[in-house]
């Protein structure tokens, strides 16, 4: 999958040199949506989010090289999702988790 298709769509972070730089695991997984992670990163090249691409409430957090770009893992929102209908929802659509983590909150189950 090229990552050309992504870029325009993805949050951009920049560092200093106005590169781009890999962003805070903070910002990979706020305390109201609950974690697939699908795959470990090859190497620690930058990491990008875009938001409802799959699905409304889910976003797709992919590992950049080069032109290449890997998905890693998929974030549901909390408000949208319990995390029994995340499971569900990876499932549905032939996703297998290495860990599945939920919600800070508490709320959902």
């Amino acid at each position: 999958m090229s990552a050309r298709s992504f870029r325009r769509d993805m949050h951009d972070w920049r560092a200093d040199d106005d590169l781009p730089a890999p962003f805070p695991p903070a910002h990979l997984a706020p305390a109201e949506e609950h974690v697939a992670l699908l795959a470990l990163p090859a190497r620690s090249d930058p990491l990008c989010r875009t938001d409802d691409l799959l699905d409304d409430g889910v976003a797709a957090i992919f590992g950049l090289a080069g032109e290449e770009a890997e998905l890693l893992g998929l974030c549901f929102d909390a408000e949208q999702f319990t995390r029994a209908e995340a499971a569900l929802w990876l499932a549905r659509h032939g996703f297998a988790p290495l860990l599945l983590v939920p919600d800070g909150g508490g709320r959902h189950g």
